[in-house]
């Protein structure tokens, strides 16, 4: 027996959910992960998606619902169970919690909790949640956070793999999941209309429309110059992400949004142009620039209230950035800083294994650098283990990096991170306001 229900009436308050319901009224051991329900009152239970799984269903007013149960899936033994429960319930949902801001949430965690996130680049798999699926499948748990990108190859910067990956984070946020956006774009010098063509990854070949390329520093100012060609060549495209935003801001969709990450990277066209760099001789032209205009741009122009902005790092050595054309200390983040008013959120992104993947000395400038706001790790292959985590306990999530995360960490070691950390289930509902 992997189910079985104490009681057909319940009692609930504060911020819960049916799934947190039926796993505190189960009688046997095994944890529920997802539900299939008909709820016979949806002002204080909605039926959101009816017929489809729901991994958290909130309840949205006080009251007394009648609730059909239809099956439940359950994570047992590495597998996922499909049982059939066909059974009415009755839920009276008590002092009910209003919809707390993710914002506001990250702060009330930190130090408390971390939350578990995927970052979906299956680049085999035209899926907009193929990873996140994948670890649901190998956990029994679905992440607090969705993660996706607009990305810069003709099979996913098309408009149609664009729109279904709008529409899938839509459908994520209404079932419950904090949602992110990336910017691993073509580089400003592309039209829109050349850009959903797609641009190669790599500078290998010559190609200057590279992700991976660089501008001169002409074409910095020009960029960051109002008025100029490719200043108004980047607000274009910016109208194109705009477009799509907006969807999301229609839909009640608060999300993440992390452009130009690993900003001390300078292998990247927007990256590594610190503070200290004489772009075109004028200290105005960095890549926190970059980053303050297109928040500017974004937030004044295209009206997107809707936004948690997240300011990026990379773990780089000190001695990354003297291979630059202009010499660099990449690890002083403090050159990258678009300026505390421009960020919400900082994250670091780690991938410095040689030296040690999650050292004190890491924790302990990610800190220094959030100055009290939430931090995290924006980015991963190996995940944080037991050990780390108590020690490190202020990063609010950690998002490992897509389909490369069963290719640096053992299965065990897989779930361990994800079942002893925060899934969907285990957060309130959220506001559609900041």
């Amino acid at each position: 027996m992997i189910f079985k229900l104490k009681s057909n009436k319940f009692t609930v308050s504060g911020a819960p959910n049916l799934v947190k319901t039926l796993n505190d009224n189960n009688s046997a051991s095994a944890k529920i992960s997802k539900v299939r329900f008909i709820s016979k009152d949806e002002s204080i239970l909605p039926n959101i998606y009816p017929g489809e799984f729901a991994p958290k269903a909130s309840f949205v007013r006080e009251g007394t619902v009648e609730v059909e149960i239809q099956q439940v899936q359950i994570f047992d033994e590495g597998n996922i169970y499909v049982c059939d429960v066909n059974q009415t319930v009755f839920i009276t949902v008590k002092d009910l919690h209003s919809p707390i801001s993710v914002l506001d949430y990250f702060y009330l965690i930190s130090d408390k909790a971390t939350l578990t996130a995927m970052h979906n680049n299956d680049h085999d798999n035209l899926s907009p949640s193929g990873s996140t699926e994948r670890i649901y499948n190998d956990t029994g748990v679905v992440p607090a956070i969705w993660s996706n990108d607009f990305l810069y190859n003709a099979a996913y910067a098309n408009e149609r793999q664009r729109q279904a990956m709008i529409d899938e984070m839509i459908k994520q946020w209404n079932n419950g999941a904090i949602v992110q956006l990336l910017l691993h774009v073509a580089p400003p010098t592309v039209t829109p209309e050349d850009e959903i063509k797609g641009v190669p990854w790599s500078r290998r070949g010559g190609s200057a429309n590279a992700v991976q390329s660089d501008l001169t520093d002409e074409q910095w100012v020009d960029l960051l110059t109002e008025g100029g060609v490719i200043n108004a060549n980047w607000k274009r495209r910016l109208d194109v992400y705009a477009k799509y935003m907006h969807q999301l801001k229609e839909s009640g969709v608060v999300f993440l949004f992390r452009p130009f990450h690993e900003m001390n990277q300078h292998v990247f066209w927007w990256g590594g142009r610190p503070k200290t760099t004489l772009a075109g001789n004028d200290l105005r032209n960095t890549t926190a620039d970059l980053y303050c205009m297109t928040r500017d741009y974004l937030e004044k122009e295209k009206g997107l209230d809707n936004i948690i902005w997240v300011w990026d790092m990379q773990d780089l050595g000190a001695s990354y950035g003297n291979s630059y054309q202009t010499p660099y200390d990449s690890t002083d983040w403090q050159q990258f800083n678009p300026g505390n008013d421009y960020w919400d959120i900082f994250a670091l992104d780690i991938y410095d294994n040689a030296n040690g993947t999650y050292t004190a000395e890491k924790y302990s400038q990610a800190k220094k650098t959030a100055k009290g706001k939430p931090f995290a790790i924006g980015e991963c292959y190996v995940l944080p283990n037991k050990t780390e985590q108590p020690e490190q306990s202020e990063w609010v999530f950690f998002m490992p990096w897509g389909k490369d995360t069963w290719e640096h960490n053992a299965q065990q070691k897989i779930r361990e991170a994800y079942q002893s950390n925060l899934s969907i289930a285990d957060t309130p509902r959220f506001s559609s306001s900041l």
